[in-house]
C-alpha cells in the first residue's frame, strides 16, 4: 500500500473521512485521467499521490483536489512508463486511502 503523507491526529475520538473507492485511471489526450467515488461528506480535500515505477522510491504528492472532487487529469506523463495512483481523503481528524490503480502510459 502506498504510504499516507499525513498522520492522523484524532485526539477527540473523531475519525478521518470515509475512504474514496473505485479509483480508475484511463488514457485521455497526453495524460492519465483519474476518477473515483467520494464516499465521505466531511473531507476537506483529496490528495493525489503518484509513484512512477523504476523512478520514484516513494509516492509523491501530485496535487490536491477540493472537497467533493471526483476526478483529476495528470498530464504530461511519459509514454511507456508505469504509474501507480492513490487518492487520500483528508479532514482535520485524519485521512483515508483509496485503492491503488496502476496505469501503463501508452
Amino acid at each position: 500500500s502506498l504510504v499516507a503523507i499525513l498522520s492522523a491526529c484524532a485526539s477527540d475520538g473523531a475519525s478521518g473521512p470515509a475512504a474514496p473507492t473505485n479509483l480508475a485511471v484511463s488514457p485521455l489526450g497526453a495524460g492519465a485521467h483519474l476518477t473515483w467515488k467520494d464516499n465521505s461528506s466531511d473531507e476537506s480535500e483529496f490528495v493525489i499521490m503518484r509513484l512512477e515505477q523504476s523512478v520514484d522510491t516513494a509516492p509523491v504528492e501530485l496535487a490536491r483536489v477540493p472537497f467533493n472532487g471526483t476526478s483529476f487529469h495528470d498530464e504530461p506523463i511519459t509514454a511507456g512508463r508505469t504509474y501507480v495512483y492513490q487518492i487520500v481523503a483528508i479532514n482535520e481528524n485524519g485521512e483515508s486511502e483509496s485503492n491503488e490503480a496502476t496505469f501503463g502510459a501508452p
